[in-house]
């Protein structure tokens, strides 16, 4: 199935045309656009099935740099296959678990927490 280009967009392509070709396909034919504007220095949290993006950086003489914190149930796992590009350098041939090493449990129902984050941060991570 393939989205009506001409039907969602402007002549030219926007930098939006994969999200509503992907919103077409998932059955969304006007899908709600929030714009934000972040000052340097912000923070934005969303879930993570939000779509999500920005158009061309408009600053000119200096580089947009940004940070990106993803979190995971404890019990996460890999896909049997398609890891992508960017986690699937860290999965190991035949095992799906994700290693504590790059990707350390914060914290469990339990109270288990990967044991190496105690020495990057023992203050704010308090034993029991």
């Amino acid at each position: 199935m393939v989205a009506p280009i001409g039907e969602l967009h402007a002549p030219e392509r926007s930098y939006r045309s994969r999200m509503m070709e992907a919103a077409w396909r998932a059955g969304m034919v006007a899908p709600q656009v929030v714009q934000m504007e972040v000052p340097a220095g912000s923070c934005v949290v969303h879930l993570g099935r939000v779509w999500h993006g920005s158009g061309r950086n408009l600053t000119t003489g200096r580089m947009r740099r940004s940070i990106g914190v993803h979190l995971l149930p404890a019990n996460a796992r890999f896909a049997e296959a398609g890891a992508g590009y960017i986690y699937g350098r860290y999965k190991r041939v035949g095992d799906r678990t994700m290693d504590e090493s790059f990707f350390p449990i914060l914290w469990r129902r339990d109270g288990y927490r990967s044991p190496h984050l105690f020495g990057y941060a023992a203050d704010a991570l308090p034993i029991g």
